[in-house]
């Protein structure tokens, strides 16, 4: 199981529902949040723990992940570990600032040939991701840069889309020719 903090702005939960809707087909997800709980089928092998939060949380032991919503704060009181890959859309100076200042590693999402991964087309239902850097999961071994296409058959944002398959190279998943 691989365990990731959701950090932003409670009011911004369509991001959650997409980021589900998106690492669903390839694992299940249970979604913790401050007053919520959503439990997948008695069937499924749980893949994925979301941890939604919009306040400061601590996570100690293990490896897991930190994705920041596009509305955050720099000065969130996280103590996350450095073995935490944060995902963080580049555009969000917020983001970007606290984690300079918790000194976890990046995989930004953008537009941008410094982003980790970008799009390098997107339509109303598919996308081509592109991983523009070699990137090593958490089980140490390395995705190499390439282009990743991906269906969906209802639109999805963007950074969702991107943080998604973020999560995906990151706990190990094959993306390549995906459909959500």
């Amino acid at each position: 199981m691989v365990p990731i903090i959701v950090y932003g702005k409670p009011d911004d939960n369509r991001f959650v529902r997409e980021l589900t809707r998106i690492l669903s087909p390839l694992g299940s997800c249970l979604h913790l949040e401050k007053n919520h709980l959503l439990i997948p089928s008695e069937k499924a092998q749980l893949t994925f723990l979301l941890y939604e939060t919009p306040v400061g949380c601590t996570a100690e032991g293990g490896k897991g992940i930190l994705i920041l919503k596009q509305d955050v704060s720099p000065l969130a009181r996280l103590s996350i570990p450095l073995n935490y890959p944060a995902i963080v859309d580049s555009g969000c100076e917020n983001g970007l600032k606290l984690l300079q200042r918790l000194k976890l590693p990046a995989v930004t999402c953008g537009l941008s040939l410094r982003d980790t991964l970008s799009l390098s087309s997107i339509s109303e239902n598919s996308a081509c991701i592109c991983l523009q850097r070699d990137l090593e999961n958490l089980q140490g071994q390395i995705s190499e840069a390439g282009e990743f296409p991906v269906s969906f058959g209802k639109p999805v944002s963007q950074y969702a889309l991107m943080a998604g398959c973020a999560v995906l190279l990151l706990s190990g998943s094959r993306i390549y020719e995906m459909t959500i």
